[in-house]
């Protein structure tokens, strides 16, 4: 089964604040500045085997620690930065999109990074299943319980992203129920898709 994985990373300088992440973006054409300014995304290749997979991620952020050295940057593997640095979203339609709709907790999103990991479909019931069965052991991982300088959650980046910026929309950013269908699974989505666009007219986004 072919899997891939993106790992976002904040970018310190060497006194340990928070720094733009554009200089290491142009490493390969896996590493890409995240949507907001101290956060580099490193990807991979499909894969077809664990060992591969992990041969691809470790090769590339060999590539980006070495272009950080000569730069005097280092880069954070935390859910949320320990510090409490003001952070800035790069601009873009979706971002604005979003901060227009939820409003001043979506400032929390900015504060998280994460890591996306792609499968490819097979028994997808079974796959989304299972893949909500793991939700859980995401306390397995917290990484950082803190906001902006401050203890909020032992996984501050799950408060923030679930519980904080999408408040307003708890569908969203809370774990579902499992599914007995494929199509039960769209129809929440085409659901939560709806109210979004509802709620997005409704504060005077362009519906176009």
């Amino acid at each position: 089964m072919n899997t891939s994985i993106e790992v976002e990373y904040w970018v310190v300088d060497s006194d340990g604040n928070l720094a733009e992440s554009g200089p290491l973006a142009d490493v390969s054409t896996r590493t890409e500045r995240a949507s907001v300014e101290p956060l580099l995304e490193v990807k991979t290749p499909p894969c077809e085997t664990v060992s591969e997979l992990r041969t691809a991620l470790v090769t590339e952020l060999e590539a980006v620690l070495s272009r950080a050295a000569a730069l005097d940057k280092h880069l954070v593997p935390l859910g949320t930065p320990i510090n409490g640095d003001e952070i800035d979203r790069r601009p873009g339609e979706r971002g604005r999109i979003q901060n227009e709709v939820i409003g001043e907790n979506f400032d929390y999103a900015k504060y998280c990074a994460g890591t996306h990991i792609h499968v490819e479909k097979r028994n997808v019931t079974d796959q989304l299943n299972a893949l909500i069965a793991l939700d859980p052991a995401l306390a397995l991982v917290n990484s950082s319980p803190y906001h902006r300088g401050e203890r909020i959650a032992n996984g501050a980046r799950a408060h923030c992203d679930r519980k904080q910026s999408y408040k307003a929309f708890p569908k969203h950013g809370q774990r579902w129920r499992y599914v007995e269908t494929v199509g039960e699974w769209h129809r929440r989505l085409e659901h939560c898709y709806e109210e979004f666009e509802t709620a997005a007219v409704a504060a005077g986004v362009d519906a176009a």
